[in-house]
């Protein structure tokens, strides 16, 4: 028998070294991007940290200074940029990651999106959203009683502390500086534990579930050929609807971690309907009107998520009028005989 010679096999362009590379890299990359620019809005709420320690310690002159404690003056216009491009990145995350990688199906959309989400996440936490997170759970909620220990040590004994904290009074006078301290340090170790997982939990409502949202939201739209500039309305639509809706969930999740009451079940509940109406709307490719009607009462059911109350004209106008467009839109066109 004589052997038989294998015909050389040749990839397709979509499984070509490039193309793997892309799809294997490129949410990475968008990712990391993404969260470097978002990490910038967090760094806007920590920006005067440094200038504020500086001055401290230009008071004590013999003391090694900390890495940040230098006059490092940001211009205001610079922290405004930030906070736009902090907030605009992740928005724009999905349909980069989804331009660079070129998923072929859905299950290619959320391996991709996940990458981006992920990495966007890690980069976030690194750059801006981490710190800022753990200085408002650490550092703030100390600021008070080390203020009332500053103030109790120039004052007469049993003066300040006791009036703040009733329950020094059952302990012995000269255990009380101790036990204030040990109370502060307690909040402190509490905060930390608070703060991590807290930043995780920003940090992954916003790069994270944008990133996988707006990868899910852009993979099909540039799939049935429309062009970029018709669709970035119905990408922004559906990436940012549902982004909102998970990030409010997270605060549904952890209310308390985050300093900030969560918003009740059932404006949830109605805000996942009207995002099923936005994608309904898009993916019929529906009418401005309806798209408008959809975005007012997203944007009703939005405010009542906050726990501000909404006239009720106002919000059964804009059900009424979304519910009704949409449904006008299943009955079928008239034919003409």
């Amino acid at each position: 028998m004589s052997d038989a010679v294998a015909a050389p096999v040749t990839l397709p362009e979509s499984l070509s070294s490039r193309a793997r590379r892309r799809k294997a890299l490129g949410p990475v990359v968008v990712g990391a991007l993404g969260g470097l620019l978002a990490g910038g809005y967090g760094l806007v709420g920590v920006g005067t940290l440094p200038e504020n320690m500086a001055c401290t310690y230009d008071k004590f002159p013999s003391l090694a200074r900390p890495w940040m404690a230098h006059h490092v003056g940001v211009p205001t216009p610079l922290l405004i940029v930030l906070a736009a491009v902090g907030l605009a990145a992740p928005a724009a995350m999905g349909l980069a990651t989804v331009l660079v990688a070129r998923p072929r199906d859905v299950w290619e959309d959320l391996s991709a999106g996940i990458t981006a989400g992920l990495t966007a996440t890690l980069t976030g936490l690194l750059t801006g959203l981490g710190s800022a997170s753990v200085v408002a759970l650490v550092v703030v909620p100390s600021i008070a009683d080390l203020t009332l220990l500053g103030t109790a040590a120039g004052a007469p004994a049993g003066a300040v502390l006791e009036e703040r904290y009733p329950d020094l009074l059952t302990a012995p006078a000269r255990e009380r500086g101790g036990l204030m301290m040990a109370k502060i340090t307690a909040d402190q170790v509490n905060g930390c534990v608070t703060g991590s997982w807290a930043a995780v939990a920003a940090a992954l409502a916003s790069c994270g579930v944008l990133g996988l949202c707006g990868t899910l939201a852009a993979g099909p739209l540039t799939r049935r050929g429309d062009r970029l500039r018709t669709l970035l309305v119905p990408y922004l639509e559906l990436s940012l609807s549902n982004a909102v809706l998970a990030g409010l969930v997270v605060r549904l999740w952890e209310p308390g971690v985050l300093g900030i009451d969560g918003p009740g079940p059932g404006p949830l509940v109605l805000l996942a309907a009207v995002n099923l109406g936005v994608f309904f709307a898009v993916r019929r490719r529906l009418g401005w009107l309806t798209h408008l009607a959809l975005a007012l009462a997203w944007g009703v059911t939005l405010i009542q998520a906050q726990g501000v109350p909404v006239p009720l004209i106002l919000g059964v106008s804009a059900y009424a009028g979304a519910l009704y467009l949409v449904l006008r839109s299943l009955r079928p066109a008239p034919t003409l005989c």
